[in-house]
């Protein structure tokens, strides 16, 4: 099988609006000589409908895709 190594670094901050929290990253992803290494700039949110209940929502974007992120997620 075929593997590849590399890394992935994302940093940012969040702010948390009550039951909001928002924020903005930047990440860089480095892979072998045979993937393409990119760096992403994006926002992000998450709403707690309940303390273990999130509604998940993102967007970002390097020089040629943009992603965007929908989701929910739970945390016990």
């Amino acid at each position: 099988s075929d593997s590849t190594s590399g890394y992935q670094l994302k940093a940012g901050i969040k702010h948390s609006f009550g039951k909001f929290e928002g924020g903005v990253f930047v990440e860089r992803m480095d892979g072998s000589d045979d993937v393409e290494s990119t760096t992403y700039l994006g926002v992000d949110g998450r709403y707690a409908f309940t303390d273990d209940f999130h509604g998940v929502v993102g967007y970002s974007k390097d020089s040629d895709v943009g992603i965007f992120k929908l989701g929910v997620s739970y945390a016990y």
